[in-house]
């Protein structure tokens, strides 16, 4: 056996040894049930990705046993490891991991028993098919499992024993593994979402908030409201406390007669003057994140240090040989407007409040029972009941939330805001789970936006295409007002109740370190290689609208930036967008992705011949967060009065690939998304809030326009796994950028290359 992980080897991450460090017994990850079924256990999330899935692949090939013998369980606060937040790709290089340790643990503890049992060298002792094999010898390995192993501390192993035959390269392609059940569930309707949950005597619950952070309500209004309310079929009561208005009834169509009232007149008094005028103009956004109050901070090779005025830090920070060759210089300035997260499925929770008897029954001297339950689609089931403790006066012990898969999720959307909602209005009926959805114009108008962000980048190479100095200068607000991570709650309608028992402000968004990948300044170091190279990041401090985490966070818009710089100096010096890439990359697994990338697009065909008039190709790439996976985009368009994707070619290195179909999945699907936040994607601001309400408000991209997509896989076993989830999206994005600027021979700085933009770019 190996060390306790106190002692672990420096390649596993430190997440994992965490993991290990706060639940190092095996059964905190793997149990067995009644039934003899092998249980997984994790704190990570099911919003899509197929996470369950990849773990049951995981622990199926550590273990050797089939996927008719595993279960991996929805994560709940009553049973599951906490692995905070199911982000920033994370989930099978940290959670994937320490499953791969647990079972690699199980399996040769259970290899050593066997050879104890049967008096065999454990050098002779395979696992394979659910068996412990030994010449003649054969039993099931899960007879081995026993609660002396279960109850063990998880020690190290060196993964894939020679008693263990490593797979290769090629099972990417093979589809022999099970295929996920819950697709097949999803494509045939049989899927329980959380929006199918039924209750027995169940209430239905809505819960309006004002259009604005900050609006008031008004009682004449209520009444009115409250008067009407009460007259519909089915409603049992309306409450109020703060701004916050709630409906409880029998029925959903109670409901739907109820949120019909409000379209007619509003409760509230909003707050236009917390909302800038210019920025229902996004030609200005610009100019007002410049303008706004500033936390700034520099980022240099030696780290993030306080704010540096640009062009102070210069030639002192180079450790590289400057090209004595004169350079040419590029100056340019990037724009993406506040985009909406705009998920199809709508934001749902349940929540009951336990009566008095029920929480006598259970409780005793030693333990404190339970008093609040909730079911959410959330990202993070801890974070979310700390919030929800905190807002309620509860004890966190006093709070339990089960996760239930909702229908997709790319970002802080409002799983949680509805959650909260859901527990508010539950506690005026003790003993009754209460179902809350939220509307349309609530998923639209209510969940947090991304934040729009300004980049400004000065680069120069020498005449022989290498980089020789890279400065670049963002303003942002803060990428992340998630729950859990703040001294008081990060929950919506937690700010917009009464605050005289339990103050909860308005939070200013802030950004994740940059040792976990950063927020606004996500993916601005280069990856390049440049002696001389500088970030100056400005977090805007103003909040007129709430922020948090879309998918990839500043990154979209740092690569947007970055890959549209590498095609403007490669412009300028007549070199091809790859070579100058190439010249000025190191890493072998970077130029890896470029290399497959251009084979697959035929880059070297294309480049030796001029495209049709109004086509265009371009080519991104990124390593996302500069950590994780290696990704590399050419994209194929045809610009007319808007721009049309032809055809997406997509490189990918994610390290060992856990499942290929799963991960070719997120990769399209990042891919998509990039697309149309590119392409399409703004938000619609008035001094009321958010405009873009509804679909034809704000676009996103539909199935007619998806594109023919490519991707391959370079899967290089020996390399850890890292998520393929957000790694498309910056490359997608610059891709883009390279090729509709090729199609129309003008360079779109402002996003979305809509129309609009590309008339403008025309112009100037």
């Amino acid at each position: 056996m190996a060390a306790h992980p106190h002692d672990a080897p420096a390649a596993l991450s430190p997440s994992v040894l965490a993991n290990l460090h706060k639940k190092p017994q095996v059964r905190d990850w793997l149990d067995l049930s009644a039934t003899g079924v092998i249980q997984i256990h994790t704190g990570k999330v099911e919003i899509g990705q197929g996470i369950l899935h990849a773990l049951m692949r995981i622990a199926s090939e550590e273990l050797g046993v089939s996927a008719s013998e595993l279960d991996v369980l929805a994560a709940s606060t009553a049973r599951s490891p906490n692995e905070a937040v199911t982000s920033g790709s994370l989930s099978i290089q940290d959670s994937g991991a320490t499953v791969r340790q647990v079972c690699a643990h199980v399996r040769e503890a259970c290899r050593q028993a066997f050879a104890q049992a049967h008096s065999v060298a454990i050098d002779d002792v395979r696992a394979q098919d659910g068996q412990l094999h030994a010449g003649e010898q054969v039993a099931a390995l899960i007879s081995f499992i026993t609660e002396d192993v279960l109850d063990g501390r998880v020690t190290l192993h060196s993964l894939g024993s020679p008693a263990q035959k490593k797979p290769t390269p090629t099972r990417i392609e093979s589809n022999a593994f099970n295929h996920r059940q819950d697709i097949a569930q999803k494509v045939m309707g049989q899927f329980e979402y959380i929006q199918d949950l039924v209750k027995p005597d169940m209430r239905w619950g809505l819960v309006l908030h004002p259009r604005t952070l900050r609006g008031q309500l008004s009682l004449e209004r209520l009444n009115r409201f409250e008067q009407l309310a009460r007259q519909i079929a089915g409603v049992e009561r309306v409450v109020h406390d703060g701004a916050l208005v709630g409906v409880v009834a029998r029925h959903e169509h109670a409901l739907s007669r109820c949120s019909a009232l409000i379209d007619l007149e509003t409760l509230w008094d909003e707050s236009p003057s917390a909302i800038p005028s210019e920025l229902q103009n996004n030609q200005l956004l610009g100019a007002w994140l410049k303008a706004q109050e500033l936390d700034s901070q520099t980022i240099t090779r030696e780290g993030v240090v306080p704010f540096v005025a640009p062009g102070l830090v210069g030639a002192a920070l180079a450790t590289s040989a400057v090209d004595p060759s004169p350079a040419v210089s590029v100056s340019a300035s990037f724009t993406r407007p506040f985009v909406q997260h705009a998920s199809i499925g709508l934001s749902t929770a349940w929540g009951r409040w336990r009566g008095e008897k029920e929480v006598e029954v259970e409780g005793d001297d030693t333990h404190q029972p339970f008093q609040l339950e909730v079911i959410s689609h959330s990202q993070g089931i801890y974070n979310l009941r700390r919030d929800l403790a905190l807002s309620m006066g509860l004890l966190e012990e006093q709070v339990r939330v089960e996760h239930h898969a909702g229908a997709g999720c790319y970002g802080h959307n409002g799983a949680d805001d509805v959650a909260y909602d859901a527990a508010w209005l539950s506690k005026h009926c003790p003993g009754h789970w209460v179902r809350v959805q939220w509307r349309r114009v609530d998923e639209l108008g209510l969940s947090p936006l991304s934040a729009a962000m300004a980049v400004d980048i000065t680069a120069s190479a020498s005449l022989s295409g290498h980089l020789q100095s890279w400065h670049t200068e963002l303003w942002s607000q803060g990428h992340g007002t998630r729950p859990g991570r703040e001294p008081t709650p990060a929950l919506l309608g937690a700010w917009q109740v009464d605050q005289s028992a339990r103050p909860a402000p308005v939070l200013v968004a802030i950004n994740a370190p940059l040792s976990s990948g950063g927020g606004a300044e996500r993916n601005a170091v280069p990856l390049y290689d440049i002696p001389d190279w500088s970030v100056h990041n400005h977090r805007v401090l103003s909040t007129p609208y709430r922020v948090s985490a879309l998918r990839s966070l500043g990154a979209h818009v740092n690569v947007f930036a970055m890959e549209s710089v590498m095609d403007l100096l490669a412009e300028r010096l007549k070199m091809d967008p790859l070579s100058i890439r190439l010249n000025n990359l190191s890493d072998p697994r970077a130029r890896a992705v470029l290399e497959g990338v251009a084979e697959m697009s035929n880059w070297s065909g294309l480049s030796a011949t001029s495209p049709p008039e109004g086509e265009g190709w371009g080519l991104g790439f990124a390593r996302y967060k500069n950590t994780g996976a290696y990704c590399a985009v050419v994209a194929h368009v045809a610009v007319s009065e808007e721009v049309r994707v032809k055809r997406l070619f997509i490189c990918a290195d994610i390290g060992r690939v856990v499942h290929a179909n799963g991960a070719i999945n997120q990769i399209e699907g990042g891919a998509i998304q990039a697309m149309s936040l590119t392409l399409w994607e703004q938000a619609q601001l008035g001094l009321e809030g958010v405009r873009s309400q509804a679909w034809e408000h704000y676009p996103i991209a539909r199935f007619g326009q998806t594109p023919p997509i490519q991707v391959r896989l370079i899967d290089p076993f020996e390399s850890e796994s890292a998520g393929a989830g957000e790694c498309s999206i910056g490359p997608t994005a610059g891709a883009l950028a390279n090729a509709v600027s090729q199609a129309i021979s003008a360079r779109i700085v402002n996003m979305p290359l809509n129309a609009e933009n590309l008339l403008r770019s025309l112009e100037a």
